[in-house]
């Protein structure tokens, strides 16, 4: 297809993927003036009003604001995150202070602009639109940045970007970084930041959780249910947890008591075991569901809520979804305004990080030494290269992995 554009010999005699038709510095465009070819970045640039139009040659500081691809790939070719403005104009500013040259293999921001895209498919054609944001990353520090202290290159680090995680190199503030201790596997400490530090601050700092107590954790086959089940373990708590028939051995090698989401009632199951209720529930799921988690407590016991909900039908918005899923929260919330009743407590980790980062940081610093002591085990579901993320997205929707995906640059 490019070849055919490019009015050139078909099939090419080298691999082809993508036309660039724009003023990018890198690869502008050409256009004839005068008689002579030159860069649509230097006729822009020749005359930006004349060119552009006045308001667009203002609006965009004198440069063509688009850059049009022309793609004919028949595999992956790169795993991009565009920023929005804001954040790329930041990261620019950033970068450039710490003294990163514009070619650096770890620089994340070659310039200021944002890079909203548009797709229009000439042929059928699959993409993933949008991305999961990238949580955790556990890699080695590569060098220092002027004025960074506190780490050398060579020091195996995790973090939480909530950003910017799919890379090879990250551009990270010190204070955002946490040491792994010696011997501890990457593979399993990259599973803390996210999944561990949710699960031990939902357990002790939003539902206040005591040994002994009783408490049901819902998708605890998952990530973060895993990561409860094995930190309730060590709190000294009874669990039960709901999950697939296939995902029960799992459970119950975690000492959580299984309970099949598909063919049980999980209030009825519980209460049948626990007839004056549980203390502490971990609901992901959010909405109505919360209505039936909220049954299963006695009075005084806590709903800690950390998901919110599809709000979506076969991939479309539905208005029915949408009204019962804001009942749902109301509902929850109105617990909280009767005296002595059922508490909801609402968790994320992102807000949770942002207004208190000392806690996470000492929070994850706990849990890696309770790795390094081996008294955690994380569950890594699958390991892939980062070029197969891809891939990593479909087994997440699927809900077949029991664990964490690791993906590895």
């Amino acid at each position: 297809m490019l070849a055919a554009l490019l009015g050139e010999p078909r099939p090419a005699p080298r691999p082809e993927a993508e036309l660039w038709m724009g003023a990018h510095p890198v690869a502008p465009s050409e256009v004839l003036e005068g008689g002579r070819w030159i860069s649509l970045a230097e006729w822009i640039g020749s005359d930006p009003e004349a060119v552009l139009g006045r308001e667009v040659a203002r609006r965009f500081s004198g440069e063509l604001p688009f850059l049009l691809k022309v793609l004919a790939a028949e595999q992956p070719l790169s795993l991009q995150a565009h920023p929005d403005a804001a954040r790329a104009a930041s990261g620019f500013e950033r970068e450039n202070a710490a003294g990163l040259p514009l070619d650096a293999p770890r620089r994340s921001y070659r310039d200021p602009n944002s890079k909203p895209e548009l797709l229009c498919a000439l042929t059928p054609f699959t993409a993933v639109c949008g991305f999961r944001l990238v949580d955790d990353i556990v890699g080695q520090v590569d060098a220092l940045g002027a004025g960074a202290s506190g780490f050398t290159p060579g020091d195996i680090v995790a973090a939480l970007p909530i950003v910017g995680g799919y890379s090879e190199f990250v551009f990270l503030a010190p204070e955002e970084l946490v040491a792994v201790p010696e011997h501890v596997d990457p593979i399993e400490a990259v599973c803390l930041p996210l999944n561990y530090v949710t699960a031990h601050q939902m357990l002790h700092r939003a539902a206040s959780i005591q040994a002994g107590e009783r408490i049901l954790i819902h998708s605890a086959a998952g990530g973060v249910g895993t990561a409860l089940a094995q930190l309730g373990r060590l709190a000294g708590l009874e669990m039960y947890g709901t999950a697939s028939l296939a995902k029960h051995p799992t459970l119950s090698s975690l000492g959580v008591t299984p309970i099949d989401y598909r063919s049980a009632d999980f209030v009825a199951e519980c209460l049948e075991h626990e007839p004056a209720g549980l203390d502490a529930v971990f609901d992901g799921v959010g909405g109505m569901h919360l209505l039936r988690s909220l049954r299963v407590l006695r009075r005084e016991g806590r709903l800690v809520a950390y998901g919110l909900g599809s709000t979506s039908v076969e991939g479309r918005p539905s208005p029915l979804r949408m009204a019962l899923t804001a009942l749902g929260w109301l509902s929850a919330f109105a617990c909280n305004a009767i005296p002595r009743y059922k508490r909801l407590r609402l968790y994320s980790i992102q807000m949770k990080k942002r207004r208190e980062p000392e806690l996470f940081r000492a929070d994850l610093a706990e849990l890696l030494g309770l790795l390094a002591e081996r008294r955690i085990t994380p569950l890594v579901a699958v390991r892939l290269p980062l070029p197969e993320a891809s891939r990593a997205h479909e087994l997440l929707a699927s809900g077949t992995t029991q664990g964490k995906i690791v993906l590895i640059p």
